[in-house]
């Protein structure tokens, strides 16, 4: 099934910004963010996201935590590919959601963040 490039959700807009935010990285305006369309899904049916298409020369911006609506823990990662955010990873502590956090939710990670 080909996946159809689509804008970011507003969810994935907010989750974002607060992980630049938490890590003191500058926050992508509003433009930017409009500009950029998730071109591709995690396999696996987790809420994992890219940004653009992949390629070699991706590195991790930033990482965080946070809790789903559902009330399920879960880590983020923020790739970057040559200064502009290309991926929103996000990753299971335990049990598998497809879900996104809850923006509200997230805190800064200790350490580099695990993919």
């Amino acid at each position: 099934m080909e996946f159809i490039p689509r804008p970011l959700s507003e969810t994935e807009r907010a989750v974002v910004v607060q992980v630049c935010a938490l890590n003191e990285l500058p926050i992508p305006d509003i433009s930017a963010l409009e500009r950029l369309r998730v071109v591709g899904q995690c396999d696996c049916g987790c809420a994992s996201v890219d940004f653009m298409p992949d390629e070699a020369g991706a590195s991790v911006l930033a990482g965080g935590y946070g809790v789903t609506p559902s009330g399920i823990e879960v880590g983020v990662i923020l790739w970057e590919r040559d200064g502009v955010v290309s991926g929103l990873e996000v990753y299971m502590l335990g049990e598998d959601t497809p879900e996104l956090p809850q923006p509200e939710s997230l805190h800064r990670s200790d350490g580099a963040p695990a993919s």
